[in-house]
């Protein structure tokens, strides 16, 4: 009974881990960019967690691999507002200014985080790309749905465990 019920935990574990590398790839095609990551909410540290990456350096990971609400980045806004936050160039943008360092390093200038949030209202955490240019708003469009697909299958799956 116990080695069935971890066994399960595993498998949507790993289907969890499926979903949410899906949902990056998916981005990515979506905006054309190559660099995008998905953090997800630890309630009891407060902060957002990256769980899936792509493109980045050692230094960006370290720099965003837990962000709070109080970090002006543009996840953090995100999280903050929950909704959209768009920073057409990092260069440009005065609330976050390690960010450019970090940009200009792993070759991004533009930055989108939408948050993963169901269609009940339930906070997953978050889905961020990093390019060059700013997505096109049909680009972004689909980013929110795809954001809150994603989001309602993490419901789906976490009520299976």
């Amino acid at each position: 009974m116990i080695a069935a019920a971890t066994r399960e935990a595993t498998m949507s574990a790993k289907s969890e881990t499926f979903v949410l590398n899906s949902a990056l790839e998916e981005a990515l095609a979506i905006t054309g960019q190559k660099q995008g990551n998905i953090q997800l909410v630890d309630w009891q540290a407060g902060c957002l967690e990256i769980v899936a990456h792509r493109g980045f350096s050692i230094r960006f990971l370290t720099a965003f691999q837990r962000v709070r609400s109080s970090d002006g980045c543009a996840c953090g806004r995100a999280l903050l507002q929950r909704r959209a936050v768009l920073v057409e160039n990092v260069h440009e943008d005065h609330r976050f200014p390690a960010l450019r360092d970090v940009g200009d390093q792993d070759g991004f200038s533009s930055v989108q985080s939408t948050p993963l949030i169901s269609s009940s209202g339930a906070l997953f955490g978050m889905l961020s790309t990093h390019g060059v240019a700013r997505p096109m708003d049909a680009q972004l469009e689909r980013i929110a749905i795809l954001a809150q697909r994603t989001a309602n299958e993490l419901v789906r799956l976490r009520a299976q465990r």
